[in-house]
């Protein structure tokens, strides 16, 4: 037994920790051609199904404890919880909320308490941007990583990399991070000292990139911030909070996309095992980063903040240092309203009402069309929405006038 049974169920997060732990290189990770989703790749002649990738697996029996998910699974044990943002000016701009991730990785690499960091980026790529893990050893490469890439990235793969490194930190998701801890607990990857959690709010399969942008930049270096913070475009200016997805070419922004479609898209593009993930807190790191929604009075509407449920007493000693030594400001936040702001009662509802073998056969029809085809779909889909929404609206509005 292996994680083809994963895989073949579109249950594979695509996290990577199989591959970090097979030791006959049985296992790789591709991608589907028309929805681009990330799976484990089994190679059934290296194989001898010794099991140690199903012991690593995040995905391993979720669809059985589906019915079982409740709040506190989701929230976890939070030591302490904040809203903060970095004092660094220069890694607060280029942040997409509070610049928190990339302030912490600083401090960390100046304190020499790793030599190390795994993350993701997205750079310029010819038609849709290109994502990856990445492997940094100093903190000024760090701003080349700050902003969500929000497409699946096989991070955890990135360990088979990491012997030759002391001390290492590792910024994820929740099933990247829960990767990094089923290592930890086979006594794998010791080197792993720090572990950066994100807020999730699911991901999406690859191909969401191009319909995002409708195939519109195929001749172009094109690059995807989707959420551009405090900043002004042929004169309307977008706060943190309403902050849209925006298309760069290497001269500047291209496009502006309005939040209603990469909302749409979401739906559309959601990695079908995010629909069971009941850890969307990240219960497995040690400080986990987010978007503080729902904390009105506590966040700057314009220019953003993050964030911060500490997790672990490695965390708790992170976030005193930081504050003792004026790297970050922070005001204290309370878990309730986590728990409304991240709509958490919402998220197990979704899990326990989720239809699975529906949500399985609608992606493998798309599947079974091709890439161009769902990028038409899609749009065309988004186009009616809009139309729909437009006319109800006018509907409304004359009703007003006739009363």
């Amino acid at each position: 037994m292996n994680v083809k049974c994963i895989s073949d169920n579109l249950l594979c997060a695509g996290c990577g920790a199989c591959n970090a732990i097979c030791t006959r290189g049985a296992i790789s990770m591709k991608r589907t051609a028309t929805m681009g989703l990330l799976y484990a790749c089994v190679d059934d002649i290296k194989c001898i199904d010794c099991g140690l990738c199903l012991k690593v697996c995040p995905s391993v029996n979720i669809l059985e404890r589906k019915s079982e998910v409740a709040k506190e699974d989701i929230v976890g044990d939070i030591k302490s919880c904040y809203v903060g943002r970095s004092l660094n000016p220069d890694i607060f701009k280029n942040a997409q909320s509070g610049g928190l991730v990339t302030q912490i990785l600083s401090y960390l690499f100046d304190e020499n308490l790793i030599d190390a960091v795994i993350s993701c980026r997205m750079i310029f790529g010819r038609g849709v941007p290109n994502v990856s893990y990445n492997i940094l050893t100093s903190k000024e490469e760090l701003h080349l990583n700050q902003k969500s890439c929000y497409t699946q990235v096989d991070v955890v793969s990135a360990l088979k990399e990491t012997n030759s490194y002391r001390s290492v930190a590792r910024v994820g998701l929740p099933c990247q991070i829960q990767g990094v801890a089923k290592l930890s607990e086979l006594k794998k990857c010791k080197n792993i000292t720090y572990k950066i959690g994100l807020v999730c709010d699911k991901t999406y399969s690859n191909t969401y990139m191009n319909a995002i942008m409708n195939n519109s930049y195929q001749k172009e270096d094109v690059l995807i911030k989707y959420r551009q913070k405090d900043f002004t475009f042929r004169d309307v200016y977008y706060s943190y909070q309403k902050a849209p997805t925006v298309i760069c070419g290497k001269e500047g922004v291209l496009s502006i996309i309005p939040n209603r479609k990469r909302m749409f898209l979401k739906e559309f593009f959601t990695v079908p095992k995010c629909r069971l993930c009941a850890d969307k807190l990240n219960v497995y790191a040690d400080i986990v980063l987010g978007d503080p929604w729902g904390m009105k009075d506590k966040y700057d509407q314009n220019q953003g903040d993050s964030l911060i449920l500490v997790r672990t007493e490695k965390g708790i000693s992170i976030l005193n240092e930081l504050v003792k030594d004026s790297l970050v400001s922070v005001v204290r936040a309370d878990v309730e309203e986590v728990v409304r702001g991240q709509f958490i009662k919402e998220r197990v509802n979704d899990i326990h009402l989720l239809d699975w073998n529906e949500k399985k056969r609608i992606w493998m029809r798309h599947e079974g069309m091709s890439k161009s085809q769902i990028v038409q779909l899609v749009n065309k889909k988004y186009k009616k929405g809009l139309f729909k929404s437009f006319m109800g609206d006018l509907l409304i509005r004359i009703k007003k006038i006739f009363k």
